[in-house]
């Protein structure tokens, strides 16, 4: 089934670039949020595999990211990445006729976007799905201290984001094929690491409690994000039903890890749930 790809503008005037397929039949929207420094283009594989499913699916660049507008790596207020969700779900609303309630699916930073969004939005959400989401940076705690001033100092100053490839993938070619990738960044500036923090607190706090279920699947060996942070936050979860699944020996890209078949069996069927 083709895919649509096309510009829509947010409530805020940026331009988000995206990808759509129609379903066939499936019931909700399967809507995709890629993680920091990626693109909607390393999910084209996930349109073919869970096709089965009949549903429509979406993805969009996040701004500042792929081909969305927006300055590279930098947020003024992470709310804006919830408003982008909002604005293009309008938009595949009014231009595809797409309804409530959705199927939301956040890898990494976009598992921390989708969650907050999710949990402001309830009544739109059928199920959460994250795959090593980011409730935990492994930063030094001095490091972490450190961010606040950098942030009032210098927010928009550029730095070398600390993801070491390797660490993505046991995969040898995906980890030359995302280093070889032009569209993806590799940097990070004091704002956006700062208002990423301000939401790891939000969830690090007290108990999360959703209307509606969610499903963890994340890797052992990570070393992007803290696993013991993802259980914390499990574990303070209230859901009608939830589930964590960890994927031995996996890195974090569990989706392009050598045992991905694994990943994208149980991601089917919690989606098909």
């Amino acid at each position: 089934m083709a895919i649509e790809e096309g510009l829509c503008w947010t409530r805020g005037g940026e331009r988000l670039f995206y990808r759509f397929q129609p379903g066939s039949g499936g019931k909700n929207l399967i809507l995709f949020i890629h993680g920091h420094g990626e693109h909607s283009g390393r999910y084209l594989k996930f349109f073919t595999l869970l096709q089965d499913l009949r549903c429509p699916m979406a993805i969009f660049d996040l701004r500042g990211s792929g081909r969305s507008s927006g300055a590279p790596v930098y947020i003024s207020r992470f709310e804006e990445y919830l408003e982008d969700i909002s604005s293009f779900l309008d938009f595949l609303k009014s231009r595809y006729q797409i309804q409530s309630p959705v199927s939301l699916v956040g890898h990494s930073l976009g598992g921390l976007i989708a969650t907050a969004w999710a949990r402001e939005n309830a009544q739109a959400i059928s199920k959460l799905i994250l795959s090593s989401p980011l409730f935990g940076i492994p930063m030094a705690p001095a490091l972490q201290a450190l961010v606040p001033v950098l942030n009032r100092l210098a927010p928009r100053f550029v730095i070398k984001n600390p993801v070491y490839p390797p660490y993505l993938t046991h995969d040898r070619e995906e980890v030359e094929r995302y280093r070889r990738d032009p569209l993806i960044q590799r940097t990070i500036t004091p704002r956006l690491t700062y208002e990423m923090l301000r939401y790891i607190h939000i969830f690090q706090k007290g108990e999360a409690s959703f209307s509606f279920p969610v499903y963890i699947l994340m890797a052992e060996e990570d070393y992007v994000v803290v696993p013991e942070a993802t259980q914390r936050f499990f574990d303070r979860l209230r859901a009608p039903e939830k589930k964590l699944e960890v994927f031995r020996g996996f890195y974090h890209e569990i989706f392009n890890e050598l045992g991905q078949d694994q990943a994208f069996e149980r991601l089917r069927y919690y989606l098909g749930r």
